[in-house]
């Protein structure tokens, strides 16, 4: 069952931050056909060898990373600001088996509402290294909740 947390509670979500990362997401393999479509769509040419593109990587992760248990309430809507960064220190192979993770890496007062910052790694099994680390900033708006 999610656990319900006021926007506002800032006491409330550092403790979710405090956990850190919640555990890794169930490994989802990746193929060269995958790749190559996304290269396609994308209009770029097919990666040097059999790398995945970093792009694709991100576009994955909300399959790849697992649901939180909590869910913020109370707000009265919300604005991704996007990712104000975004890093693939690893490559990650065509045919590798990839997982996800997340966690709630800051929190504070914003003028308009709250502010979280969600962390994300994906990293291909086995491998200690991530190969994508991505910071994605999300404004809980305050005001009366739809």
């Amino acid at each position: 069952m999610d656990r319900l947390i006021p926007h506002d509670d800032l006491s409330a979500l550092a403790g979710i931050s405090a956990e850190g990362f919640a555990p890794w997401g169930e490994l989802v393999t990746i193929g060269p056909q995958q790749a190559e479509r996304f290269a396609r769509v994308c209009g770029t040419a097919a990666n040097a060898g059999d790398a995945l593109p970093g792009f694709l990587i991100l576009s994955l992760v909300p399959r790849l990373v697992p649901a939180p248990d909590w869910s913020i309430t109370g707000h009265s809507g919300v604005l991704n600001l996007g990712c104000p960064s975004i890093r693939f220190p690893a490559i990650a192979r065509a045919g590798a088996a990839l997982q996800g993770r997340r966690q709630l890496s800051a929190v504070r007062k914003h003028p308009r509402g709250t502010l979280i910052t969600l962390e994300f790694e994906v990293r291909e099994a086995g491998m200690e290294q991530s190969c994508m680390i991505a910071l994605n900033e999300l404004l809980y708006l305050s005001g009366r909740s739809t």
